[in-house]
């Protein structure tokens, strides 16, 4: 076949070239050699160079499928794809496989008698390729057919682009879909224009509003400005030029007819791909509500401030500790009073937000954390804890309260700490009060009964005296009945004198006086000489006062004869060397006295009664029974000790310790 060419065809140039020119190239092809003219002319050299440049495939074949004519791409194709070299002549189907070429025999049959098919065809060899093919019968001058010709096009991208292109119809169509679905379900006002301020977009919403609000029916196409009324086209157009300026527009605006109605307006350019401006989008929403909850909360917002103020001065202004955190131990709000009060405990300045126990050690942690989630867990309690703050003792009384949500649930705690150390004191006054009135009731008891008894009985004993000796005749006889009035007396004399001691004691405040025991012992030595014991006895001190001593002289002197004369009392002049021994050692400090004898001594089951009131550890004693109870409250007044140990028969040893008051020098100006 002849390929020459006079220039090379673009392949616009073949997709435009007539199919019928390609036929008639053929049927020319095709003629018998001895009727053909060996010269082609120009126009069939033409269609020769068209045919062989096309990228479709063009063959003839004869009505035995034998191969008359096929260009240059038809033969390389098979070639690459099947290994035949397929010449003039060939079978044109025989490089298939059987039942293909019986598919191949069917078609050609159908063309043979006439008819022309046109097939798209996905190839067999790859899945993803489409070929498109056209058959047509060849016919000779008489109109007979000779041959069949065929054309096959790949159109597997037209066939991807189609599927494309439909795929992204279907896309398009469910967004258009979506679009109008979302913007009908809204009562917000949407609606896009073109330049020309003609309607492109609008949802149900708008389109109701104005034909209810205007009468007026408003549809795709219309020029929206047309349709509105006159008093407000001024101010639509001058917002959406500003617009087709490439502003975007956001206004709040009251309605007119409604002063509960706030539109809120926004209306923006819409750019295509080149980022020209195309048209405009609007946005009308009523926020009305909006306002009006906006009004309400800003309302409520400024009560709340007010309460807040209110709250907080009133926790400022007081002297209660107050704080709460939330559910992580973290600070919410505190008064000044408890920040200065961890100021000065822990010297760490508390911050909001902060956790509480971040100043403190891991014992004050571990301590306060099962406290914290009892409250935590629901519950409501008080507490009271006493402190050593500044080296003073303080109480605080915590009370620890659940915050809680609407919903009941617990977000925190709230707690107050008072200051209730002066509480403290005067229930610890009272307590004392209570105590000692106890105490005073018992022992005015016991003063009451002893006095019908102590003093009764010496006074009925002079009485019986007075009247025997007034019979009596003798001297002899009177001077002794004169002896036991007299030693009545003494007794009523002594018991008086141990209950104006207990009274002195009790109503007296502590006075200051230099103690000098090396001349108040031998005072007190020498009141108790008179009595009849002191003549057997040997009574001996040790005083060793290098400093000066200040106390109440007149107490310890009472306790000083007390305890002597007791001891004086119960000595016991049976024994070979009977004794008492007084040992006194002094600083400022303290008076250390220690009164020991060899006498009589206590039983232990009497020891720890004998400071009792009017407690006798003998039925042979002849003292009041006040003695060493005064003994014990004097020093107890003196805010001393006494200690005493002693064994039945072989004697007692009594220890006081008194501390002494402070010395203060008297100085001259």
């Amino acid at each position: 076949m002849p390929t020459q060419s006079h220039r090379i065809y673009t392949q616009n140039e073949l997709e435009d070239l007539s199919k019928a020119e390609l036929i008639a190239l053929v049927q020319k092809l095709q003629k018998l050699p001895a009727e053909a003219d060996p010269t082609p002319n120009k126009r069939e050299a033409t269609l020769q160079v068209l045919v062989e440049q096309a990228d479709d495939f063009v063959c003839a074949i004869d009505l035995q499928s034998r191969v008359l004519t096929i260009n240059h791409s038809y033969r390389t194709y098979v070639k690459n794809h099947y290994g035949v070299d397929l010449n003039i002549g060939d079978q044109a189907f025989g490089y298939l496989k059987p039942e293909q070429q019986s598919y191949w025999a069917h078609l050609i049959t159908k063309v043979s008698k006439g008819e022309t098919i046109k097939k798209e065809i996905l190839s067999t060899r790859n899945p993803q390729n489409y070929w498109q093919f056209t058959f047509s019968p060849l016919y000779d001058s008489d109109r007979q057919i000779i041959g069949i010709s065929y054309f096959a096009r790949d159109i597997s991208k037209l066939k991807l682009s189609e599927q494309s292109l439909q795929l992204q119809t279907q896309e398009l169509a469910k967004v258009q879909a979506n679009f109008t679905t979302l913007i009908n379900n809204t009562d917000d006002f949407i609606c896009s224009l073109d330049l020309d301020f003609r309607i492109l977009i609008i949802n149900n919403a708008y389109q109701n509003f104005i034909q209810n609000k205007y009468n007026v029916r408003i549809a795709i196409g219309d020029i929206i400005f047309d349709k509105l009324p006159q008093n407000l086209r001024g101010l639509w157009s001058h917002l959406s030029h500003k617009a087709l300026k490439g502003q975007k527009i956001n206004k709040i605006l009251q309605s007119t007819s409604d002063p509960n109605i706030f539109w809120e307006i926004s209306i923006n350019p819409i750019y295509s791909v080149d980022k020209d401006i195309i048209g405009l989008s609007f946005f009308i929403k009523n926020i009305g509500e909006l306002v009006k909850n906006e009004q309400a909360l800003r309302q409520l917002s400024q009560e709340l401030a007010e309460k807040e103020a209110n709250l907080s001065a009133l926790i400022e202004n007081t002297h209660d500790l107050i704080c709460s955190v939330d559910a992580q131990y973290r600070l919410i709000t505190a008064n000044s009073a408890y920040l200065n009060y961890i100021q000065r405990r822990y010297n760490h300045h508390l911050q909001k937000g902060e956790y509480m126990f971040s100043q403190s050690s891991a014992e004050i942690e571990h301590y306060w954390l099962p406290i914290y989630n009892r409250a935590l867990a629901g519950e409501a309690f008080k507490m009271e804890r006493h402190y050593l703050i500044d080296n003073q003792d303080v109480w605080l009384e915590h009370s620890f309260n659940p915050i809680r949500e609407k919903d009941g649930k617990v977000s925190g705690i709230s707690f107050f700490m008072k200051d209730i150390t002066l509480d403290k004191q005067k229930e610890a006054i009272m307590r004392e009060n209570y105590q000692q009135l106890q105490k005073i009731n018992a022992e005015l008891d016991r003063f009451v009964y002893s006095v019908s008894h102590d003093l009764r009985a010496p006074l009925a004993s002079i009485l019986g005296l007075i009247e025997i000796s007034r019979a009596e005749t003798q001297l002899e006889s009177r001077d002794n009945y004169l002896n036991l009035m007299q030693k009545s007396v003494k007794k009523l004399d002594s018991f008086i004198r141990d209950i104006i001691d207990f009274s002195r004691n009790a109503r007296l405040e502590v006075n200051r006086d230099k103690i000098v025991f090396a001349d108040l012992l031998p005072e007190i030595l020498a009141e108790l000489h008179y009595l009849p014991e002191t003549q057997y006895l040997q009574i001996t001190y040790h005083i060793h006062q290098p400093f000066d001593f200040q106390s109440d002289s007149k107490r310890i002197q009472v306790v000083l004869q007390n305890l002597l004369s007791n001891a004086i009392r119960y000595s016991d002049k049976f024994k070979d060397q009977p004794y008492i021994h007084i040992r006194i050692e002094t600083s400022p400090q303290e008076a250390y006295i220690v009164i020991e004898d060899n006498g009589q001594g206590i039983g232990q089951a009497h020891l720890d009664k004998i400071f009792e009131m009017f407690y006798r550890a003998s039925t042979h004693t002849s003292g009041s029974g006040l003695g060493l109870y005064i003994v014990k409250e004097t020093m107890h007044k003196l805010q001393g000790s006494i200690e005493v140990k002693s064994e039945l028969g072989k004697g007692s040893s009594f220890i006081l310790k008194i501390p002494g008051l402070p010395i203060i020098y008297n100085k001259e100006v």
